[in-house]
């Protein structure tokens, strides 16, 4: 269940419950919308990052890497992939894949 999702349904529920459940979920709504999120690791089907975002990511192959997010064209489809440098003061990309990632501090 993505973030929005259970919003959505926090939403839905607060109809059905009692005033202290009422407060609880008004309170998880806010917690849940609110932009400044606290670092955790986010599981990559459950959320993806902006575009162009700088995020840490935990690899298959790499560790733990940082990186950006980013839409790549391929045909006519076009996915959000996670992009590392392949050397220090190299433009070169490589995709590579991700299980979890953080934002990084702006």
């Amino acid at each position: 269940m993505t973030r929005e999702e259970a919003i959505e349904n926090l939403k839905y529920a607060i109809r059905w419950n009692d005033m202290p459940v009422k407060e609880a979920m008004k309170m998880a709504i806010k917690a849940l919308s609110s932009s400044e999120q606290p670092n955790r690791w986010i599981p990559v089907n459950e959320e993806s990052p902006k575009e162009n975002q700088k995020v840490l990511m935990k690899t298959k192959d790499f560790g733990t890497v940082s990186g950006v997010y980013k839409t790549i064209e391929y045909g006519s489809e076009k996915k959000g992939k996670f992009l590392i440098h392949y050397a220090i003061n190299s433009s070169a990309m490589a995709v590579v894949e991700v299980t979890e990632w953080m934002p990084l501090p702006e």
